[in-house]
């Protein structure tokens, strides 16, 4: 069992206690915390939960009920906790996780790792407390849950977490009309790769793609021929840019000539929480990489900046030669 107490004598800070130990709990991570001291009844300790979210799909409304439904981080307080011996030897929590199916030991485990969400820990922990923060990005506090889910993508490297909190992000945002927080951090959601909804995120936010951009989606958009990128990239870089500013008369790949309905429709997740109802969960999205003018225009101008690192390179081969 646990007990969560306010510390008047560190503002920022609860005392959670639990097997007769007292661990400090920041307070923006009790404030993101969904608890109850319910009782769960057999059904919650199998992975029933009790709070849930209706979406009304004719009004894009979404509401919170206290009292239906399932929420996998929801912490029940008088679940029993036990503090493990060895906690090598515990097991990994079972595939979507939830608070209430943990065992007790992983309880503790859970608990103690709230104290510095930025410490290592196995990823399905990580993940209940993601759920958690994606209730709050849709009925929450939203500005509060983006800046933690950032702290964990920056500690957590873990592929599937960093593409599931991508994509819960800028859905959210989007979904509240929130760009300003997608300003702030949309260069440090891309790290590195682009996906379809890192795509929509830059056209939503007037963003062209720039050549490091272009050169990270090459094979998502048939652009195979990868030599002079592994060997030459500075100068492929170069010679992009120039394919660009020639183009289109600046150095950046811009979206504001493709019409949107144009584009085919794919199936895509956008929220980890599977608590969360099916038509909120996952959407029918219009897709860049499946659209064929979309994919022949970046590969049109990945291949000419291949052909002019060619000739740019053969030419001082033949000048080092003279």
């Amino acid at each position: 069992m646990s007990v969560f107490k306010h510390d008047n004598s560190i503002a920022p800070t609860y005392k959670l206690e639990i097997c007769h130990e007292e661990i400090n709990i920041p307070q923006r991570v009790a404030k993101l915390l969904w608890k109850t001291n319910e009782k769960p009844d057999a059904s919650v300790l199998h992975g029933g939960l009790t709070i849930s979210i209706d979406f009304d799909l004719s009004s894009g409304e979404v509401k919170m009920d206290t009292s239906l439904g399932q929420e996998p981080s929801l912490v029940y307080l008088r679940l029993p906790i036990s503090k493990p011996a060895n906690p090598g030897n515990i097991p990994s929590p079972s595939y979507f996780p939830s608070y209430a199916s943990l065992l007790p030991e992983q309880k503790y485990m859970y608990l103690k790792w709230l104290a510095d969400i930025t410490a290592p820990i196995d990823i399905s922990y990580v993940f209940i407390y993601y759920y958690g923060l994606e209730r709050h990005l849709l009925c929450g506090d939203i500005e509060l849950a983006v800046a933690e889910i950032m702290l964990l993508r920056k500690h957590h490297s873990n592929g599937s977490f960093q593409a599931y909190s991508r994509q819960g992000v800028i859905s959210a945002c989007i979904r509240q009309n929130r760009s300003d927080l997608l300003s702030n951090i949309v260069h440090d959601l891309k790290s590195g790769y682009l996906d379809n909804m890192m795509i929509h995120l830059y056209k939503r936010l007037g963003y062209g793609l720039e050549d490091v951009d272009l050169i990270s989606i090459a094979s998502q958009v048939g652009f195979t021929n990868r030599r002079y990128i592994k060997s030459s990239l500075e100068i492929f870089r170069n010679e992009l840019n120039g394919v660009l500013i020639a183009k289109y008369g600046h150095p950046n790949f811009s979206f504001e000539r493709y019409d949107i309905k144009s584009l085919p429709i794919s199936h895509e997740i956008l929220f980890a929480n599977y608590s969360f109802p099916d038509n909120l969960r996952t959407a029918q999205l219009p897709n860049f990489f499946e659209y064929t003018v979309f994919r022949n225009e970046i590969k049109g101008l990945l291949s000419l900046a291949h052909e002019q690192t060619k000739e740019k390179l053969a030419r001082a081969r033949k000048k080092r030669n003279e």
